[in-house]
Formats: C-alpha cells, structure tokens, sequence
C-alpha cells in the first residue's frame, strides 16, 4: 500500500503517525513545498520575538522520517492531481503514484497589493522562512516596520516586532482590531497594552502607495497621512492551497469539501487541516479554522482511516490565543455571540487588566473571552457545548478541576 501526503505541517506528520501506527509495512511518502523538517507554523511569532529558538520549532525528532520509513520529498511543489490514475503531478514533470492520497497542503498568507510596490517590498508570516527574512532585516537595522491589518497575525507579529525593540505601527481599516475573535472590551485591553509599550495604532485607514526614496520609504495612507517606514508587513489572513486540485474533489467555500471520516468527494483521497472544510460542533454549519489543535486531529483520524480504521471527526471549534508583554488573552468557540439567541455575562476589572466573559446560548456554554487571567482556559474549553452557569465558569477559571469535580458531585 503506498500512502502520499501533501503537506508537511500538523495535518501531514500527525496523519503519517497514525498511518504508521497500524500498518508497519505500508509505503508512506510526504511532498511539500518547503525544504524544512515538520515545525510548528503557530509558533513562528514566537521564534521571531526570540522566545523560542529554531530547533524549538520542530515538531519532531531529526531521524523521524528514517525510522518511520518515511519518504520526504521537500522543494516540491504540486501542480495537479489525476484521480482516476492516482497521479500527482509535480512542477518541472515528475509524478507520483499513490494508492490512498491525503490532501493536507495547508493555507497561505494572503498578499494584497499596493500602488508602488513589489512583491518584495512586502513581507509575511506564515513560514519558518517568512520569520527568517522579517528578522534579518530588522538585524540590519531597519526597524520602522508598519504592519497593515489589525487581526491575530498581525497583532502576533506586532507584538514579538515591539518586544524586540523595533518600531511599529498599527494600520487598521476599521476603528477595531481583532474584531472577528474578540469584543471591544477585550481588543481594547489588548490595544492599550500594546500602546503601552511603544506600538503606535492608525485606525481607519489602510495604504494607498508605497514611495520609495534612498534611505527609506514612506507608505501613503488613504486618510492622507504619510509615515516613513524600512518594512511594510501585511497580515491579512489566509487562503487554502486548493489551486491544484481537479474538478472531481468538491469544494466547500474556499476549502476541500470532507464527510466526518476526512473523506473528500473523490476515492481513497483524504482532506484535513487547514485545506479542509468540515463543521463547527457547536453550530453544525460549514467550518474552515486554521487552528493547529484542529489540524492535528484531522490528521490522525484521517490517517487511521486511510490505514483501515473507521474513527471520525466530531466537529471544530474555534480558539485563538495572543501573549505579549506579560498579557495573555484567548478566546474560545462563539466568543462574538453569532448563535441566535445567545447572551453573556463577564468580569471586568480595567485597573488590573483583567476581563472574563462567557456566552451561552440555551443555558450552554457556547464561547469566552479571557485577558489578563488565562488560567484554566483549556477545562473551560473543554466544557463548551455542555450546560455551565456563569457562576460554574467562574468557579473552574479560579479552581480548575477541583470546580469539576464539585460540579460533577452536584
């Protein structure tokens, strides 16, 4: 049996895992695009602000693929998929067979385009490489740095950029950041933090033109302003790699269409991660998260059944997480109350940056806010879908399982 994946990132390795796991024999080859060992692409902000080291971002072992008798295949990248002869084309010609294909090639940052600039002008965050080049040229001395967008990749960025001692400017086209995970009452503890600390904000406007002069550049706002700058980022999200993929395997929204089996629409070819359109378990609607927790577990159902199991996906649920200069913030599920019906209840305590909120919606726990006090986050995210009173929530974010045990007693 010969098992390809395409892609090397959570999705990919954690299929591989599983793969291996109940067929020893089994022939296991990964493609991707980039010539690294399998990293963690969430902590990329994390290597650029120094925190983590490079060997710190690899997720697994340097002999992993030798002693999984693993195939990699990196600097590859995939043009097209013949299904019914179980072909995968790769640029420059060469195919590869399978007999049961994954499809875990990710999502890419997204570049917009600006009046007078390059594509080199403009700079990312979605790769190991993309943190490299970003830090090479603040290490040369540019670091005016002005990051276009006020969401989590942005604000991540911004954050490692100022706690590096660069100079940063926020550009945000609403009057909001971070206005798709958290309130305003939680993006505002968040933005004041970051003022706190140095990061200037520009609120609605966006660029309009990049000028180039001899020492530096200046970027020209919609709303008139000009601001000089050495590097332009931009952090407008991300968009799933399906560019290569044949008519046969449907499309849902922007990503792969799969059954709760990571299934797609053609045989024997899977879909997971961030490729991979499935549901929201608290909803039952179409879901698509680029979440690393998510990615890993669509992985390794898909590849247990891949390799004959028959385990299946039991939905998503959106969680998100920021740290910088000592605050933490996360938010979990349906933080925005977007389910019909929903109503909330929170904690605030401005003086010590402290704000806690939980939504529910038919006496269920469906979605929080944390900043500031974090602990615990992960048994409430654990409770979410189940009946929970705001008193309950409280009482698990202070006490942790003891809560749970007392909750479970009554």
């Amino acid at each position: 049996m010969k098992y390809l994946i395409i892609g090397n990132s959570a999705a990919g390795v954690f299929a591989a895992d599983a793969i291996r796991e109940r067929d020893k024999e089994g022939e296991i080859e990964i493609l991707s695009t980039e010539k690294e060992k399998a990293y963690s692409r969430c902590l990329t902000t994390y290597y650029l602000s120094g925190q983590i080291s490079e060997n710190g971002m690899y997720i697994r072992p340097d002999d992993y693929y030798e002693k999984n008798r693993i195939k990699f295949k990196g600097g590859v990248r995939v043009t097209g998929i013949s299904v019914a002869e179980k072909l995968v084309q790769l640029k420059g010609g060469e195919v590869v067979n399978y007999d049961k294909l994954l499809i875990a090639s990710g999502a890419s940052a997204t570049r917009g385009s600006i009046e007078g600039a390059r594509e080199s002008d403009i700079y990312l965050m979605r790769t190991m490489e993309h943190a490299k080049n970003l830090m090479a040229q603040v290490k040369k001395g540019k670091n005016r740095v002005v990051v276009l967008g006020g969401g989590l990749v942005s604000l991540k960025t911004a954050g490692a950029l100022g706690e590096n001692g660069v100079d940063v400017t926020i550009v945000v086209t609403s009057q909001n950041i971070l206005s798709q995970q958290f309130d305003k009452i939680g993006a505002d503890l968040i933005m004041e933090r970051l003022k706190d600390n140095g990061v200037k904000f520009i609120l609605g406007a966006s660029a309009k033109k990049l000028h180039h002069h001899l020492t530096h550049k200046t970027l020209e706002l919609t709303n008139g302003e000009e601001i000089q700058c050495d590097v332009v980022f931009m952090g407008k999200g991300v968009v799933p790699n399906t560019e290569f993929l044949p008519q046969e395997i449907e499309l849902a929204g922007n990503g792969i269409k799969v059954d709760k089996y990571m299934r797609t629409t053609v045989k024997d070819v899977y879909a997971a991660g961030d490729v991979a359109t499935s549901f929201d378990k608290l909803t039952g609607k179409p879901s698509l998260y680029a979440i690393w927790p998510i990615a890993t577990e669509q992985g390794e159902i898909a590849g247990a059944n891949m390799a004959g199991d028959n385990l299946e996906f039991l939905g998503s649920v959106s969680m998100n997480s920021l740290h910088f200069f000592g605050l933490n913030a996360i938010c979990g599920g349906d933080s925005r109350e977007k389910i019909p019906g929903s109503v909330e209840e929170h904690y605030l305590c401005g003086e010590r940056n402290i704000y806690q909120k939980c939504v529910f919606a038919d006496g269920r726990l469906t979605g929080f806010i944390l900043v500031g006090k974090v602990a615990n986050a992960g048994i409430l995210m654990g409770r979410l879908g189940e009946k929970c009173s705001f008193e309950q929530c409280m009482d698990i974010l202070e006490n942790g399982f003891a809560a749970l045990k007392v909750a479970e007693n009554n």
